[in-house]
């Protein structure tokens, strides 16, 4: 089937069959041309996979009968969404219950409908590891490098060995697959010259290497990314923008999601759909139905009337995309709430995170968030908030409850702010807390 607009009119629909596990109903379908038919649906609440990933680089997996197939079979951790349960923590749960294991994190993935022939099952995918080169499992044709920064320095010697980490990964690459990189990017000709040398050694032959980014009027025609965006304009807060390919004009596109940092990934992304056959048409009818990943600008609700966002943004790098992406945005004003993710790394970055949100009034730096380093290495909310308002005349809070947080937000915020809540899970939840207070709206309660 090949029409897009395709549809059939549900005429009848009648319930066979009302299980623990599943519903069974048959519809009576009307089909182009007046014709009729039946279907056999399977209804079927909500499911969670995870994939979780250890700290040897090992892929956790369990061993199951199943009936349907009358043998055992190895299978991701699984299991069924409870009722107003949050999926990635139900992804959480049944890793726990199946395998004993417990993540410190998890990252969204995907959705997928397991068997839409059939079914209405979703089925949402997890990653958990523990951040230790957890990337060197993946072997793919086509791979994206949409950055290398300093992070995980509690893993990582240096910014070389992050290099060398990725260049590892770039070196799992099938011979003559598709390397996206960007074309500015940072450490991008030592990275290259490590590449060549690990391939050369290990004899995978050659790479298609391809680089995006942004168009630079200092570079000339020959001299711009493979494939870079131009003419980049927000209308009320989304990004609508020019792709080229080779210097020639391929598209015009605009996203669902604001921040540059998302018209820069896009890029990327359009270019590896086309050097894998997708037409530029299908890519923009993509672009402009993709919400954006997991767990990136989440609007969870309001509080006294201002808009609640959440962000996983954590590394100053992805802290200063998300307040760019949010001042793109109309607003009132904006009151950011900064989650450090580990002691060590508010000692590393400890003068970007001051840095990060000079400009801006009433910020609130929120308890640190550690699950696996426990001396705080003299760090501390409170020790934040002093040194910002020294440096900056300002008035920044350290604080360490939900409580707290709706106190301080009382009778201040209005309708048209944005609170944008970022960092890891601790303030995410914080974020919910507030959306279901009393003058709060938690927009997933609504439904």
């Amino acid at each position: 089937m090949t029409n897009s607009n395709y549809e059939e009119r549900t005429m009848k629909s009648t319930k066979i069959f009302d299980g623990k596990v599943l519903q069974l109903r048959v519809d009576t379908v009307e089909m182009e041309g007046q014709k009729y038919t039946k279907r056999e649906i399977v209804e079927r609440h909500p499911s969670v996979g995870i994939v979780a990933i250890t700290e040897d680089d090992e892929i956790v997996l369990i061993k199951q009968y199943r009936k349907a197939i009358d043998k055992e079979i190895y299978e991701i951790p699984a299991g069924m969404v409870d009722f107003g349960e949050e999926p990635q923590k139900a992804a959480l749960r049944e890793l726990k219950e199946e395998t004993g294991y417990e993540a410190k994190k998890s990252d969204y993935l995907a959705e997928i409908y397991s068997s839409p022939g059939f079914t209405n099952e979703k089925l949402f995918i997890s990653e958990a590891d523990e951040y230790k080169r957890s990337f060197w499992n993946f072997f793919s044709t086509t791979s994206i490098i949409l950055n290398i920064d300093a992070d995980h320095l509690d893993v990582y010697k240096d910014i070389d060995d992050i290099v060398d980490s990725f260049v590892r990964f770039a070196g799992n690459l099938a011979q003559n697959g598709i390397l996206i990189i960007p074309a500015d990017g940072s450490h991008k000709d030592d990275f290259l010259k490590k590449l060549k040398i690990l391939r050369d050694q290990e004899q995978t032959g050659d790479l298609n290497i391809y680089t995006f980014g942004k168009y630079n009027s200092e570079l000339s025609k020959n001299e711009q990314a493979d494939y870079y965006y131009d003419e980049l304009e927000y209308i009320n807060g989304i990004p609508h923008f020019k792709v080229y390919k080779n210097s020639e004009f391929y598209g015009d596109f605009k996203l669902k999601i604001p921040g540059d940092h998302n018209v820069s990934n896009a890029i990327a992304a359009i270019a590896a759909c086309d050097l894998n056959g997708a037409t530029a048409e299908a890519a923009q009818r993509a672009l402009e139905k993709f919400h954006g990943a997991g767990g990136r600008y989440d609007i969870f609700g309001t509080f006294e009337g201002a808009k609640v966002i959440a962000d996983y943004a954590h590394h100053p790098t992805e802290l200063r995309a998300t307040l760019q992406a949010a001042n793109s945005m109309p607003h009132n004003k904006i009151w950011p709430i900064c989650q450090v993710l580990n002691y060590s790394r508010a000692r590393d970055y400890h003068e970007d995170y001051l840095d990060i949100f000079k400009g801006y009034e009433d910020v609130v730096y929120y308890k640190i968030y550690s699950t696996r380093e426990w001396d705080d290495l003299g760090e501390s909310v409170e020790r934040f908030a002093e040194e910002f308002n020294s440096r900056y005349d300002n008035n920044a809070v350290g604080l360490n409850t939900v409580d707290e947080l709706i106190n301080f937000y009382h009778g201040k915020v209005q309708e048209g702010d944005l609170i944008l809540f970022l960092g890891p899970d601790g303030v995410r939840d914080a974020a919910i807390d507030v959306c279901r207070s009393e003058n709060g709206i938690y927009f997933k309660d609504q439904k």
